[in-house]
């Protein structure tokens, strides 16, 4: 390898590594405003889960560490304490009201004119997928 080739290396080498911090630093920045912007909030309203349809996509580590133990700070009900049978006022992006089973939520989904019952995990149990959110239970009729 003559000196040309070395010194390029080295320069592609360094460049990506400018590169990659500098989206480290993006993506924890983008992670620290989430964090500001949920904590502005303030505590879980009906008024204030009307415009809310979905959580943010967070790593794993980041989620189960801070994002679930700042929903629950905000109001969402945890899994210990929900209700087995008994509906829940909510979000996830398509509802605001599920039943909890013991293991998930069901929601009624409207899709291409069909209605049909749809399963969704609690904000606990995040896959990947969407989630649902309980803040309050609701009346039994």
């Amino acid at each position: 390898m003559n000196n040309d080739d070395k010194e390029l290396k080295e320069r592609l080498a360094k460049l990506r590594k400018e590169a990659e911090d500098r989206l480290a630093k993006e993506r924890a920045e983008r992670i620290e405003n989430v964090f500001k912007q949920y904590e502005k909030i303030g505590k879980f309203t009906l008024e204030n889960i009307e415009w809310m349809c979905s959580l943010p996509q967070l790593p794993k580590d980041v989620w189960d560490s801070r994002f679930v133990p700042l929903l629950i700070k905000l109001g969402a009900i945890p899994k210990a304490e929900l209700v087995v049978g008994r509906t829940y006022k909510g979000f996830c992006r398509n509802a605001s009201e599920a039943v909890w089973d013991g293991e998930r939520f069901t929601y009624q989904r409207t899709k291409f004119g069909c209605t049909f019952p749809e399963k969704i995990n609690h904000f606990e149990d995040d896959d990947g997928y969407d989630v649902f959110t309980p803040v309050f239970l609701m009346e039994e009729n």
